[in-house]
């Protein structure tokens, strides 16, 4: 199906470019991250390598489903980040504030990209 094939090449470019990002632009994924959260630094590149593995895995048909499933893992780890900054009133860092529906949006799309990378990762 041309669309499921449309949509995974989307997500591929969505989580290999932001698993990259995470070493390019460390310094804002520190910024955003909650501070009771531990190793901030170790969080960041794995979570950064692991975007990267599993958008390259979105692309290997013996792979996909299992990248998919670490995809979805790691979507439901950061609402702990969505969630502190809705809980926060839209402050994601000391120098950037976010409207409440911005912060919102992003939290309830994470359930938009689950649904998206379980479907891809399907076939």
């Amino acid at each position: 199906m041309i669309i499921r094939h449309i949509l995974r090449g989307i997500l591929v470019i969505i989580f290999v470019g932001g698993g990259i990002n995470h070493f390019i632009n460390s310094d804002f994924y520190f910024k955003i991250m909650p501070q009771f959260l531990p190793y901030p630094v170790l969080i960041n590149y794995a979570s950064g390598a692991l975007e990267i593995i599993g958008g390259v895995g979105l692309l290997i048909s013996g792979f996909r489903k299992s990248a998919s499933y670490l995809l979805i893992l790691l979507l439901i780890l950061f609402l702990i980040v969505h969630i502190d900054h809705v809980v926060k009133g839209g402050v994601i860092s000391n120098e950037t504030t976010l409207p409440q529906a911005a912060v919102w949006f992003r939290l309830l799309f994470q359930g938009v990209l689950i649904y998206w990378v379980y479907w891809v990762g399907k076939k």
